[in-house]
């Protein structure tokens, strides 16, 4: 791989990630697509998921690589440091580095040196020999005589750097040797000699162009005629470059410079030392701002943040990140987003409410809904009291803006039915705006349509909606918009398209996200549950073994659902009531720490469900003992404000009526929910709606009546595959269903595979 130079610059995780991948591409053309895609998604990936993806593209690599990284100390203690310590644990026996510092990296050595899988070179062994330092002299065609040489020996003490200093010095006196013996100390007198004798035989247009540029991280001749506000930077370049002035190159073409830290110190200090009277700090801040400004029109953000908050401009740094953060958020580079505006000061942050807005949208995304509607409070207020300069269409904007955000954030903390208005009287108002924005707000009402059961005219919704995505050109908005229609293609009992769209999601995520990762997450456990529906259960829990991880910080809560609920049911067959036990606990910390409220009521119904199945009648209701929800039949009817959280508390009513006997409220309550969820065309809970009246009716002797239901349910269930509905209702269960095989109707070959199907999995409870 190409070497890769650091410096401070580089300390964020992606930079560094994406720097390395650049410098391996050079070997290796389209190295790490994956990987590459995975830092530039439109989501906040964690690094480690980064990271493992790079090292599975390294794993494939046909040959053994070499990733050289000089100047490592540069990124010492920052969270490149730490990505590269995680990519050297997990790297393929084919991956080598060697790694360059000025000081003993924090990468474990102690460990490494135990596995013997570290070759180390340290200062004693970098150390110039007698013999090193007189063929290093010699290399250089300086003539010196034997007791000259053995003098610069013991003056440079081995010290490479101090070699070549004075070498260039020397090249310049007739007298080498004597250049030699006027220095009367060590490699602090080599490196005075060379600031002043070498700089000093520099022109003094060189001179100043040498120590005005280093305040510059990294050099080019565009940057450099624009932050030194000259026009020969090319000659100056070339002239420092020929006279081997420690300039070295960062890429094959010549359009990127860095000086040699060494020399880069040399000048720095000199440049302080020479300019006090001019005032150093203010020439330092006069350069450090044009390059800020260079960098922003150049679209080099990070570089153009760094330049600005070295010259002291906190203001300028936010200005920045003002005029370039929505662009940053659409190319998903959420992190470094959130990376510099944690560094402005709060005082300077409050003066750009559109920047707050964009932290707003990725604390939501991160599901940290306390810190979003904090700084939405304070921009809103800031607002409606004209705190912010702004008028006419930029007041409009801003205002759309925060509007947009409040209802995406109802959206997301899972407050559908309350943020229906709000996304509404924002689609009326705001058409002309972002595409994307009105894209997610388009899907964000089919959303709200779910809740609702609601799927009279859904398809060709969701298919427009689809398509207003694609027009967006916004393929993680793809990703949540099908993580939104496909389940509600399953809900309608549209299974085989839920389930194309959700595996198309998923392989879109991966693309983009990586595997796993958040986004991949989000399809993939929406298909785990369709899978798991269909009574394909290894699928299913292989899904959501592989995505339960890094499900818990990004998303919709479905998927949560999926990965504690779904999976407990799993395990409650397989493994036992204390491992189900132990993912409930796990889901119910998330629903607590997020406010899930559905994620809540599904634990508790699923606890309720498994306690019944072993025969715990008791421990059942202690369950709901304290749930007053289940004690009103009117406040679970349908209609009004009434959602989806409310299903999985009717179920546990049924259940529990199963049980206790008699109970009338209760078999009113699910024939209302019965029509309503037919006549809405939510099938998926006509079924289980169905299946649970149909159980409340076989207990109550109405054995006619749960016959019809049970057929009627039976009917929508072998048409979209929903299995697991039936069977998950426990052997009490067996009669009713059996009974829809007489007759011979067109009902017996699903009902007979769901009875063979109790008689494996309930045996002799049957």
């Amino acid at each position: 791989a190409q070497p890769l130079t650091l410096d401070t610059t580089l300390g964020e995780a992606r930079l560094f990630l994406r720097h390395v991948i650049a410098a391996i591409r050079v070997s290796i053309p389209n190295f790490g697509e994956a990987s590459s895609v995975l830092i530039s998604a439109g989501i906040d990936t964690p690094i480690d998921t980064v990271v493992s993806t790079l090292v599975n593209e390294l794993a494939t690599l046909p040959r053994d690589l070499l990733l050289v990284l000089d100047d490592y100390h540069e990124i010492s203690g920052t969270p490149a440091a730490d990505a590269f310590k995680v990519l050297l644990d997990r790297a393929p026996a084919g991956f080598h580095a060697l790694v360059a510092s000025r000081e003993e990296p924090d990468l474990s050595l102690a460990r490494r040196r135990e596995r013997r899988d570290l070759l180390e070179i340290g200062p004693e062994a970098m150390r110039f020999s007698a013999w090193e330092t007189a063929d290093f002299i010699r290399k250089e065609g300086i003539v010196l005589g034997d007791g000259d040489v053995a003098a610069l020996d013991r003056k440079a003490d081995g010290w490479i750097a101090g070699l070549q200093l004075m070498s260039i010095a020397m090249r310049g006196h007739s007298n080498p040797g004597a250049v030699i013996r006027s220095l009367t100390g060590g490699t602090r007198a080599i490196a005075g000699f060379f600031a002043d004798e070498v700089l000093g035989r520099q022109t003094p247009e060189i001179q100043d162009f040498l120590l005005r540029s280093s305040v510059l991280s990294r050099l080019s001749v565009d940057l450099c005629d624009d932050a030194l506000a000259i026009s020969d930077s090319r000659d100056k370049l070339r002239i420092v470059e020929a006279s081997n002035l420690f300039l070295v190159r960062l890429d094959d073409d010549g359009v990127w410079f860095k000086y040699h830290p060494i020399f880069a110190e040399f000048l720095y200090k000199r440049f302080a030392e020479k300019s006090r009277a001019m005032d150093a700090e203010a020439v330092k801040t006069k350069v450090c701002r044009r390059a800020a400004l260079w960098c922003r029109a150049q679209g080099l953000l990070g570089e153009a943040v760094a330049y600005a908050q070295e010259a002291g401009d906190a203001r300028m740094a936010a200005q920045v990140l003002d005029a370039y953060s929505e662009r940053m958020f659409a190319a998903g580079d959420i992190s470094t987003l959130m990376d510099a505006t944690g560094r402005l000061p709060a005082a300077i942050l409050a003066e750009y409410p559109s920047l707050q807005l964009d932290q707003v949208y990725a604390h939501l995304l991160r599901w940290d809904f306390v810190k979003a509607r904090e700084i939405l409070a304070t921009v809103t207020a800031g607002i409606a009291a004209g705190r912010y300069d702004l008028s006419g269409d930029a007041l409009v904007r801003l205002r759309a803006k925060a509007h947009h955000r409040e209802a995406v954030l109802g959206i997301v903390n899972d407050h559908r039915l309350e943020a229906e208005p709000l996304v509404r009287e924002w689609l009326s108002n705001n058409t002309h705006t972002s595409l994307f924005d009105v894209a997610s707000l388009r899907g964000s009402l089919l959303y709200v349509r779910q809740d609702r059961y609601d799927f009279r005219g859904y398809r060709q919704e969701a298919l427009e909606g689809r398509a207003l995505m694609d027009e967006a050109e916004a393929l993680h908005g793809r990703v949540w918009q099908d993580a939104i229609i496909g389940p509600g293609f399953f809900l309608m009992g549209e299974t085989a398209q839920a389930r194309q769209l959700l595996e198309e999601a998923l392989a879109t995520a991966r693309r983009i996200g990586g595997d796993p990762s958040p986004l991949a997450a989000m399809p993939g456990l929406l298909l785990a549950d369709v899978l798991y529906e269909m009574d394909e259960v290894d699928s299913a829990a292989e899904l959501i073994d592989r995505f339960q991880p890094v499900a818990s910080s990004f998303g919709l809560v479905e998927q949560l659902i999926a990965a504690y609920v779904t999976r407990a049911r799993i395990a409650f067959r397989k493994d036992g009531p204390a491992a189900a036990e132990r993912l409930m606990q796990q889901g119910e910390a998330v629903a607590v720490s997020r406010g899930f409220h559905r994620l809540t009521a599904h634990i508790l119904a699923e606890r309720v469900r498994e306690a019944l199945l072993r025969g715990d009648n008791d421990v059942a209701e202690r369950w709901v003992r304290d749930e007053v929800r289940l004690e009103s039949a009117t406040a679970l009817s349908p209609g009004g404000a009434v959602g989806m959280a409310v299903e999985p508390l009717i179920l546990t009513r049924a259940r529990l009526a199963r049980v206790r006997g008699q109970d009338q409220e209760t078999v009113g309550l699910l024939r209302k929910w019965v029509r309503y969820t037919h006549d809405r065309g939510a099938m998926l809970s006509f079924v289980r709606f169905s299946v649970a009246l149909a159980g409340v009716l076989q207990l109550d002797g109405n054995l006619s009546e749960a016959s019809r239901v049970m057929r009627a349910a039976l009917k929508e269930a072998g048409r979209s595959s929903f299995v697991r509905s039936v069977l998950d209702e426990g052997p009490s269960l067996y009669g009713v269903v059996h009974g829809s095989l007489h007759g011979g109707n067109e009902l017996a070959p699903f009902a007979e595979r769901l009875c063979s199907a109790m008689i494996a999995e309930y045996g002799g409870a049957i």
